[in-house]
This record gives structure tokens, C-alpha cells and sequence, in this order.
């Protein structure tokens, strides 16, 4: 019975990773998809279309510098450009995976009649049992952006999810769309390559000084206590 239910429990991770993530048919790896950090090892970085890139890692942080991921569009014409990040994260010893967080910066540009969008969906799902968490991106300014006559600017977005205690290994995937639509005679651009823009993915693990101190407390506690009982 036990080994049915394992079964059942793989089959469901596995409905809810295609849901998640229908992997291309042809993925693009990053330069350097696995690796490891003094908290956690990741594995499988890659996205649908490669126009993320490779992230630069520092500390607990995948820092992405995306260079032609954007969508242009005129004289009545529309564009949609998408792309689908995925990598896998693995605790190290005495660690946890406390949750994952996205922030996007990029610009925008109407000439005439257009309109703008930046759409996005952050899943994470746990590898070691069923369970998920998911977001969608929250932009500022608030996408659709549309005018009749000119516009254009800088936008942010950023995704949130937190899990509970015990999450070690987890898939995360994330994915973006920009969309334009123009109007006749006019043009729409939106993209994520402003300079010193990029797409930032944290990783929040527990700070061993905080563990530390937690411990030192309790000790110093323990040492007062002995010596007011004696």
C-alpha cells in the first residue's frame, strides 16, 4: 500500500510539473547550469528560448541581464515575446528554502495610438512531496498601458511566494510575456534591457547568525538561571 501511494504521490508531482512547465523542445542551457552556493546547489538552469541568458550568481541571489528580450510592433500591427525560466534548488544540510522573489525592470515606449503589456507567473513546486506555490508578476505601471497619443517609460514587476518549514528541494519556473499592439501609423515597444535593469531571483534561507544568537540566548539563559537557584 505504502509503495501505491508513492506512485500515486509521483504521478501527481508530475501532472502538476507539466502544468507548470511543458518543457520546449529544444531548451537553452545556461553556461553554467548546475553549480553550488555555501546554502544551497542548484540544477537544470535553462529557459524555452534562451532570452534571459545566464544568470551571474552572488550570494543568494541569480542576477539575469536579459538583451533582447522585448516585443515591437506598428502601423496596426501586434508583437508577443515570451520566455520560460527553470532550475532546480537543493538545500544543503541543516537548511531550508524559505521562499523565492522576482523583480523585473525594463521600459516601455508609445508613438500614437498602442498599448503595452508585461504579463509573468512564478511556480514552485516541492520536490520531495505534493505541494506548490505560485504568483503571478505585479507591475508598475499597471499593464494593459494603452494611450492615443504618445507615452513612455520605465516599469517594474516583482513575484512573491513563501513556503512553510521544511521545503529542501524545489523546482522553480518562471514565466514572462511582452506584449504590443500599434495602431495605423503609430508603434509600441516594451522590453526588459534598460541599463542596469535585470531580473533578480533570491533565495531565502535562514541566517546561520541568527541561529547563532538564538543559541548564545539560550545558553546565557540557562546560565542565569542555574546561578539565581544556587
Amino acid at each position: 500500500m505504502r509503495s501505491f501511494t508513492g506512485w500515486i504521490r509521483k504521478c501527481m508531482i508530475g501532472v502538476a510539473s507539466l502544468g507548470a512547465f511543458a518543457a520546449s523542445a529544444a531548451p537553452v542551457p545556461w553556461s553554467q547550469p548546475s553549480g553550488s552556493t555555501p546554502f544551497f546547489d542548484y540544477s537544470n538552469g535553462q529557459s524555452d528560448n534562451g532570452l534571459f541568458g545566464s544568470p551571474n550568481i552572488a550570494g543568494t541571489t541569480f542576477e539575469f541581464f536579459p538583451s533582447a528580450f522585448q516585443a515591437q510592433s506598428s502601423n496596426g500591427a501586434s508583437a508577443n515575446t515570451s520566455d520560460r525560466l527553470s532550475f532546480t534548488l537543493t538545500a544543503k544540510p541543516n537548511q531550508t528554502i524559505q521562499g523565492i522573489t522576482i523583480s523585473e525592470a525594463g521600459d516601455y515606449a508609445i508613438l500614437g495610438i498602442g498599448t503595452v503589456n508585461a504579463q509573468g507567473a512564478l511556480f514552485v513546486t516541492n520536490l520531495n512531496q505534493f505541494a506548490f506555490k505560485s504568483d503571478t508578476l505585479h507591475t508598475n505601471p499597471s499593464f494593459p498601458l494603452g494611450t492615443t497619443t504618445a507615452a513612455n517609460g520605465l516599469w517594474t514587476g516583482s513575484s512573491q511566494v513563501l513556503f512553510p518549514p521544511g521545503w529542501t528541494k524545489v523546482q522553480v519556473v518562471m514565466n514572462n510575456i511582452l506584449q504590443t499592439q500599434s495602431g495605423p501609423n503609430s508603434s509600441a515597444e516594451i522590453d526588459k534591457k534598460v541599463v542596469g535593469a535585470d531580473v533578480l531571483i533570491g533565495i531565502i534561507v535562514p541566517e546561520p547568525t541568527s541561529v547563532g544568537l538564538l543559541a548564545f540566548g539560550g545558553a546565557m539563559f540557562l546560565l542565569r538561571r542555574s546561578r539565581k537557584t544556587t
